[in-house]
C-alpha cells in the first residue's frame, strides 16, 4: 500500500479466528498451545494496528 488510503477497521477477534481456521485447514487435527495462541494474537494485533493507521506507509 502506498499513499494515504483510508484506514480499515479490522476486527481483532475475527482476524484471530481466521488465522486459527487457516492453520486448522492446513494442518487438520493439529492443536495450538498457549505460546502459539499468544503469537497469533500478537500477529493479529500488529495487523490491526497497521491497517488502522492513516497511511499504509508508516
Amino acid at each position: 500500500m502506498t499513499g494515504t488510503a483510508k484506514p480499515l477497521n479490522l476486527s481483532q477477534p475475527l482476524l484471530i479466528s481466521a488465522l486459527l481456521a487457516e492453520i486448522a485447514r492446513l494442518h487438520p487435527g493439529s492443536s495450538v498451545n498457549k505460546a502459539q495462541f499468544a503469537a497469533v494474537v500478537e500477529a493479529a494485533n500488529h495487523v490491526v494496528i497497521a491497517f488502522n493507521r492513516e497511511s499504509g506507509d508508516a
